[in-house]
């Protein structure tokens, strides 16, 4: 696995309206004993993104929350442990 799709911080910019500017809203890793910390040893990797469709500062931001937090699981590590079956032979499904 590689960091390439692992970000920090994300920026969210959202569509405008004929009556409104459009919203932008951001989302970053503030968590120090994260091991991408913004302010860590990961430094700051930031991700920018246009979304049409969000037109409230309450849909950028949610938006934004959602995709830090698909980002920061890309870089968790996994442990899976389980007991083993002895009646099960090699190639069982």
């Amino acid at each position: 696995m590689s960091d390439d799709q692992t970000f920090n911080h994300i920026v969210v910019e959202g569509g405008s309206t004929s009556s409104a500017n459009p919203v932008t809203a951001e989302a970053f890793d503030n968590d120090p004993s994260s091991q991408t910390y913004i302010l860590g040893d990961y430094g700051e990797v930031t991700q920018r993104l246009v979304f049409p469709l969000v037109i409230t500062l309450a849909q950028a931001q949610a938006t934004a929350n959602a995709l830090l937090f698909n980002s920061l699981g890309a870089a968790d590590t996994v442990t899976i442990t389980c007991v083993p079956m002895p009646a099960l032979e090699p190639g069982d499904l």
